[in-house]
């Protein structure tokens, strides 16, 4: 685009637009200077200049690509080819108003940055189209100009500042020092190359002087990556961007915060260590990243613009999180970078990165960024293909390796060839300190052995497949094992072991071998050991030369130990062969006896031994003869001179000599097993020897014959025995004498335990022996006989030793068993058939001995089992027999509690139905004696089984947990059938009259869970309309409990359906319940006749104020003094009132019952109104009306009242007091006198007559109830004792309510003559003096005397009419008196909601954050406001429902006091007319405006006197 001329003189069009004020709140310059002071420096106005073209579009909406930037004498010039919209301009004359914030196409905050020209101007001008805007901080306007020529499409003309004009004394800014133009053109020349690098649509940037052109610098995207820097001064730098996509968390964040959504980084495509990162605040920080890219976002910067905002906590949170997006990036940056530039440059960045995250502080602001992104780098190189290898391709960090010692040339090659392994090139040995970093696999100890256990773990084809030497190749591992040995021998010493598995080794044949398969042999031992040992077995020659000491140490010596191991695998035979090919034992005797380690054991089992007989053996069998003649040839005995030249290996053998002891004690018993065919001959022929020979191991050995042709140990057998003949038949193990001759045979086996003789024991043992036998007729008959046998004897013994014997079959014929596992037949009746028991098989005989039977032991019943089987028939509907109950009966003794526990859940007992049918039940359910329970309990016959009736604690009569039982089932069948049984009906009457009866015994957790049992169940008695009895649910039942004269007087029903059936009358048990009661659950409500009305009975109202405390002594003695307050407060609430006919509606409802009457009385008591209503003034009447309004009974007590209200005077009031000796009233009810005032504020100066005319309203009570201003309280006792029984007579809960309403004057009560008053209360305590201990905000009480408190001169309010006021808020009290001023309490609250509301609401729009504190009471203001700038507000909030009238509204003491503590803070709002037209009058600092305070003279009574002084 060609340079565009300006010429200095401009078209103004002839009627100029009036200057718009420029917007930057109330102080312009003063917003300036302060902004100015953070956006110092010449680059921060280019920079700002430079993005506000960035931002810029022409009218078509296409973005400016043009910027220029001319030096000229009279100012700076400014331009691109973008053009200003009008919101533009109206924009830039809002300065600071930042409207480009929330616009995404756009990088600033138009306006703000702006202010940064006022360094260098003092009046900035702007054109664009035709438009000329020309702003002037010094007046604060914006002058604008139409059919102005300027040069670009849009232009910034800034006038050199350049004297110390007005505008720079304001702005306190220095002049511009025209000699530092050069200096402002360098850094000009340097924002261009800073801010291009994030630039999106600029693409010439052009700085002149005075129109020619000084440097240009153009920026070219060929891609939506690359952004390419061309000066024209030759440098050229291309940079690369990558654009980050935030997390949907960041997003949320970004959206919440009102950031932009960018965040980019850029880096340069050829790296160089010059390269210092930045941060950018889409411009350019002072910043470094610290890392070898620049980071752009919407950080939040300082005011300055020169770093990011790290001060405060929350903007700080924000940066860091955009910070660490981008360090999760630099994958991302290495693979473009592995693209782009090649992996040099991706080395170089991560070293960079390694580099600059190690020389930062660890408490530096950044130390987490930079530490995040080399940890991101390092992951990268970990996972992803960024390793370059030998071959160009490019690999993981897994699979590349590097080898750090001196090494073969081979060695590379067979790594990549047979491990896969991708080696760095040779010019990449640079970066060995950044691999090491990165952790890359180096060719140490573990990986080398690795390589070779994946080399060599199997044998290596490959060595064949390629021709490779197979000792060539070895010798380069060996190479590198040597250096491994000098650089790391401890970790290459824990290797070692590895190597014996490995074919690393050579044999003979030159074949590679395992270490540990291969063997070095001594040459002498050579050919003897050479038909075990060939060459593949052995190591080869050459390959011991060329290993290391650490490998050929390793090969393992052929020693006689494995000689011996070999030679133990082969056979007789196959030595024999050897033997007879030329191979010599004496050759292997020779090298087995200079094995020293080899033990007997080891060298008797080798077959390599002559015999006797000429035949091999080997030495576990042989013998070295000692002269002994063996007959039947047991053993082999060792030839002679066999081994003759070797003493040593002969006596290592340790052969076993041959002689008889051996003999006949080891080798002949060992050898009669063997061969069954000698067996008899070895017999006859021990029998002939057995007196000189060791017996004992023949009586181990099966070696009798019996008569049943089976062989035995000698102690299992006997010799022919007529007992165990007829016992046992042919069945016993008898000797087979007639098997054998020649003598000594009887001899023999009675020397070897042979049993001749037969007793007890022997029969035992004989069944003992036979348990596993199948039960058959004729083992079942065997038993039976031995059964008969055993309990006919007249000795116990043979019973006693068969009792452990499992002999016996069971019932069912499944198994023998002990008698003890038996039951007899008999035990049915007791325990039944229980699956785990078992019955003898056998009847008892006749002949018996009954010793003989309890000597076998049977089993015996147990309890659990009588208790199981009477389960089994409770649930077949019978119970236990009298046997049964008998037999347990005479077990009590063993029970244990938990058997009781089972029995007594058991239907256990006998009892007789109405129709006279045995059935059983629980325990339970049963009494000694009748419990008058119908079908719902049962008693015991007399003297029914004692023990056991006393053991399961079988009371006499029920209790009360009986009794709650049988009315809850009674209930729930109740419930389920719909109706009930007479005879159930009273059984329920019964029990619910004995709980009740025993109900005021009980202690208070008792009580709890009895109701808790029966509360909202069908349980309470009533009478139905039909007279038919039932039950019914606490909460529907009603209790008549009021006194018959009550029912008469106001002609009550006393017969009702829902009333509970008389008798049950313990109140505390029904109350529990939850049964009403009439007392406390009716209402009476009293209606005037028709056309009559409630008058007041002042007469009677008097009377009564006057009486108080006489009616409290009075009290006081009939009841306890803690009634004393109840009855102080009722009596000041009660007023009497005329009716010539009082008509009474008298209801008790609930939602299950409704009962009501009505009738006409003389005297009434209304509790819900506290109104003493009576037909006229007899004191009769007001008698009775009071006597009810006290609750006092009928009687003396009542009678005593109506003798103290007929009296005429107060002292004769006292003498019947005194007379019945009635106490003087505590202290505490005693008059109190306390002093004090109340000030109110008013918002007009008053004069004398203003106040009179004020007291007299206040006096005559025409507006407030109970104010009293300006004279003592005895000139007003009816108001005085009104406001005390109002006040009093509020409950607590809402008599310290904060939110108060005054409401209108009663208007049949008027105020009486002037007299003294009985009582006399005095004024409480000044407001002024400070918050009381209590700290209530209520303010003063209706009864308070008030000072008056004057406004300053020039702050008053606008006043309205003088007038009653209507209603306040928060200060004056409530009286719940009439409907009508029940009605104005609603409102008032209403009122009192809706000021609240108004407030908060005009904080608001006010731009300030409100809080609602009224809750607070002792806080002394209701709302606390928070202004954006941090300056609070204590506000006091005071709302009038009509116009803000002469009295004013009020502050407590407490109030006052938070007025004076927060001063200039503490607001009063006034809210007037809130019924209409509602205005808010805020007052600052009300406490400091009052100018004086004014104490009437009702102050005389608080003056306190020491002397009278005469002038």
């Amino acid at each position: 685009m060609p340079l565009l001329t300006f010429s200095p003189t401009m078209n103004v069009m002839s009627s100029p637009v009036p200057g718009q004020p420029l917007s930057y709140g109330y102080d312009l310059l003063g917003g300036l200077r302060k902004d100015l002071k953070t956006l110092q420096g010449f680059g921060t106005v280019i920079q700002e200049l430079l993005q506000n073209a960035e931002d810029a579009c022409d009218l078509a909406g296409n973005p400016a690509s043009q910027f220029w930037l001319d030096f000229r004498d009279d100012g700076l010039w400014v331009g691109n080819d973008g053009v200003f919209t009008d919101s533009n301009f109206e924009a830039i004359a809002r300065i600071g108003a930042g409207s480009k914030r929330y616009d995404e196409k756009t990088i600033g905050s138009f306006g703000v940055g702006f202010v940064s020209v006022y360094q260098i101007t003092d009046q900035p001008e702007i054109y664009s189209g035709r438009q000329q805007l020309v702003l002037s901080p010094l007046d604060g306007k914006a002058y604008p100009a139409t059919d102005v020529d300027h040069p670009w499409p849009s232009t910034f003309r800034l006038p050199w500042a350049d004297s110390f004009s007005e505008v720079r004394q304001r702005l306190e800014a220095q002049p511009v020092d025209r000699k530092n133009i050069e200096n402002y053109i360098e850094d000009a020349r340097r924002a261009f190359a800073e801010c291009a690098v994030f630039l999106r649509h600029l693409k010439t940037l052009r700085l002149l002087q005075n129109g020619q052109p000084k440097f240009t610098l153009k920026i070219a995207r060929p891609d939506s990556r690359t952004t390419r820097l061309e000066g024209s001064d030759g440098q050229v730098i291309t940079f690369r961007r990558l654009d980050i996509a935030l997390s949907d968390e960041l997003l949320a964040e970004a959206q919440q915060r009102g950031r932009k959504k960018d965040l980019t980084l850029a880096y340069p495509v050829k790296f160089t260590s010059k390269f210092t990162g930045r941060l950018y605040a889409y411009l350019p920080t002072r910043e470094e990243s610290h890392l070898p890219v620049h980071v752009n976002a919407d950080f939040y910067p300082n005011t300055d613009r020169k770093s990011l905002l790290w001060d405060e906590a929350d903007k700080r949170s924000w940066n860091e999180r955009l910070l660490q997006a981008a360090a999760a990036a630099m994958p991302e940056v290495l693979t473009d970078l592995q693209d782009i530039s090649g992996t040099e440059a991706v080395y170089d960045f991560a070293h960079q990165v390694y580099r600059d995250n190690e020389q930062l502080s660890s408490n530096h602001v950044l130390k987490a960024f930079t530490g995040a992104a080399w940890d991101t780098c390092f992951d990268a190189f970990q996972e992803l293909e960024l390793f370059e290898g030998r071959d160009g391709s490019y690999v993981d960090h897994g699979s590349f390796l590097i080898i750090r010692y001196p090494h073969s040339e081979l060695l590379p090659e067979l790594l990549e060839r047979q491990l896969r392994w991708i080696l760095p090139p040779e010019k990449h040995q640079k970066y060995g300190p950044l691999f090491e970093v990165l952790e890359a696999d180096e060719l140490h100890t573990a990986n080398f052995f690795g390589a070779l256990d994946r080399l060599f773990s199997n044998f290596p084809i490959w060595l064949l497949e390629h021709a490779l030497p197979a000792l060539d190749v070895l010798k380069v591992f060996f190479d590198y094992l040597k250096e491994l040995d000098e650089h790391e021998h401890d970790k290459l010493s824990e290797q070692l072991d590895s190597l014996d598995s490995l074919f690393v080794a050579l044999n003979v044949n030159r074949r590679p071998s395992r270490i540990q398969d291969l063997w070095v042999c001594p040459p002498l031992h050579l050919k003897t050991v050479q038909p075990w040992l060939s060459d593949n077995d052995r190591v080869a020659d050459e390959w011991l030369k060329a290993a290391p000491s650490q490998l050929w140490q390793r090969v393992p010596r052929y020693l006689p130990e494995d000689f011996c191991d070999a030679l133990r695998e082969e056979t007789p035979e196959s030595i024999q062969a050897y033997v007879q090919s030329g191979w010599e034992l004496q050759g292997a005797y020779r090298f087995l006896q200079s094995g020293q380690n080899l033990g007997s054991q080891r060298l008797r089992s080798l077959p390599i031994y002559k015999t006797q007989a000429g035949s091999l053996s080997d030495g576990t069998q042989l013998r070295l003869s000692e002269g002994f003649t063996d007959p039947f040839g047991v053993c082999e005995v060792l030839a002679a001179d066999s081994l003759q030249g070797f003493p040593s290996l002969l006596e290592r053998l340790h052969l076993e000599p041959l002689n008889a002891a051996t003999y006949y004690g080891e080798l002949l018993p060992q050898f009669f097993g063997e061969r069954p065919d000698l067996r008899r001959d070895i017999i006859e022929h021990l029998a002939k020897k057995y007196q000189s020979v060791n017996l004992d191991p023949w009586r181990q050995l099966e070696c009798v014959e019996c008569q049943d042709g089976q062989w035995r140990i000698p102690g299992d057998c006997y010799f022919p025995n007529q007992l165990m003949q007829s016992l046992f038949g042919n069945h016993y193990p008898a000797f087979r004498e007639e098997a054998y001759s020649g003598s000594g045979i009887d001899g023999l086996f009675l020397r070897l335990g042979v049993r001749n003789q037969v007793d007890e024991g022997d029969i035992v043992e004989q069944l003992d022996s036979r348990k596993f036998e199948p039960l058959t007729d004729e083992t079942v008959q065997l038993r039976q006989t031995i059964f008969e046998y055993a309990l006919a004897q007249a000795s116990v013994t043979l019973s006693q030793k068969l009792s452990g014997v499992s002999w016996l079959p069971n019932e069912r014929r499944t198994g023998w068993y002990q008698p003890t596992q038996l039951y007899r037949d008999s035990a049915k009746e007791l325990i039944g058939k229980p699956a785990n028991a078992e019955f003898c098989g056998f009847p008892l005989p006749k002949e018996k001995r009954n010793e003989n039977l309890a000597a076998l032991r049977f089993a015996i019943p147990k309890v659990p089992q009588l208790i199981e089987h009477i389960r089994v028939l409770n649930k077949e509907g019978k119970g236990p027999s009298g046997r049964m109950l008998d037999w347990l009966n005479k077990k009590v003794a063993n029970l244990t509690d938990e058997d009781v526990a089972v029995l007594r859940r058991l239907q256990l007992f006998p009892y007789k139905d109405k129709d006279q049918e045995q059935k059983f039940d629980v325990p339970d359910k049963f009494f000694t004696k009748d419990p008058g329970l119908g079908r719902w309990r049962h008693s015991l016959r007399h003297g029914f089984y004692p023990p056991l009736v006393k053991r399961l604690n079988i009371p006499e009569s029920p209790d009360l947990s009986t009794y709650q039982d049988i009315l809850l089932s009674i209930a729930s069948e109740r419930e389920q059938r719909g109706s009930l049984s007479k005879e159930d009906f009273d059984v329920a009457s019964t029990c619910f009259h004995k709980l009740s009866q025993s109900y005021s015994s009980l202690d208070s957790s008792q009580q709890e869970r009895l109701c808790q049992a029966l509360q909202r169940k069908r349980i309470v008695p009533v009478t139905r309309e039909n007279g038919r009895g039932d039950l019914n649910y606490p909460m529907n039942t009603l209790y008549p409990d009021m006194p018959d004269t009550w029912f008469e007087r106001f002609k009550f029903d006393k017969q009702h359906p829902n009333y509970v059936r008389g008798g049950h009358a313990n109140v505390l048990f029904l109350k529990a319940l939850g049964v009403s009661l009439l007392s406390e659950n009716h209402t009476i409500e009293y209606v005037s006749a028709t056309n009559s009305t409630f008058r007041p009975i002042r007469a009677l109202d008097h009377r009564l104020d006057s009486y108080i405390p006489a009616l409290l002594r009075f009290l006081f003695k009939e009841f306890h003094e803690d009634s004393l307050p109840e009855f102080q407060t009722l009596l000041k609430s009660l007023h009497f009132f005329q009716s010539e006919k009082i008509s009474a509606k008298v209801t008790a409802k609930s939602s299950y019952y409704y009962v009501s009457s009505q009738c006409d009385l003389d005297a009434a008591f209304d509790a819900q109104t506290n109104r003493l209503i009576v037909a006229d003034a007899k004191p009769r009447l007001g008698a009775e009306a009071l006597a009810e309004a006290l609750g006092l009974p009928t009687g003396a007590v009542r009678a005593t009242l109506f003798t103290l209200w007929n009296s005429t005077t107060l002292r004769e009031v006292d003498e019947i007091l005194n007379a019945g000796a009635y106490p003087d009233l505590p202290e505490a009810f005693q008059p109190v006198h306390v002093a004090g005032a109340v000030a109110i504020a008013t918002d007009e100066e008053w004069d004398d007559e203003d106040w009179n005319r004020a007291v007299d309203r206040i006096n005559m009570g025409s507006e407030t109830r109970g104010q009293v201003v300006g004279q003592p309280l005895t000139q007003q006792p009816n108001l005085q004792r009104k406001a005390e029984r109002q006040s009093s007579s509020v409950p607590k809960s809402s008599a310290e309510r904060k939110n108060k309403s005054v409401s209108s004057a009663d208007p049949h009560r008027s105020a009486p003559p002037p007299k003294k008053s009985t009582i006399e209360t005095h004024f409480g305590p000044s407001p002024f003096a400070g918050p009381s201990p209590s700290t209530e905000r209520d303010g003063h009480r209706p009864q308070s005397p008030q000072g008056t408190v004057q406004p300053k001169q020039g702050n008053q309010n606008q006043a309205g009419q003088r007038r009653g006021q209507k209603q306040f808020k928060n200060y004056v009290y409530t009286y719940n008196e009439s409907d009508r001023e029940i009605t104005q309490e609603a409102h008032s609250q209403k009122v009192d909601r809706r000021g609240m509301e108004y407030a908060m609401e005009y904080e608001r729009r006010h731009n300030r954050t409100p809080e609602d504190c009224s809750a607070d009471t002792g806080a002394g203001y209701d709302i606390f406001s928070t202004e954006l700038s941090g300056e609070v507000r204590y506000i006091e909030l005071k709302t009038v429902s009509g116009p803000w009238g002469d009295l004013g509204v009020t502050l407590s003491r407490n109030q006052l006091a938070a007025a004076r503590k927060y001063g200039e803070r503490y607001w009063l709002y006034v809210i007037e007319d809130l019924d209409g037209q509602p205005k808010l009058h805020a007052i600052q600092h009300p406490e400091g405006q009052v100018t004086y305070y004014v104490f009437d003279g009702s102050w005389h009574g608080n003056a306190s006197y020491s002397e009278e002084l005469t002038l």
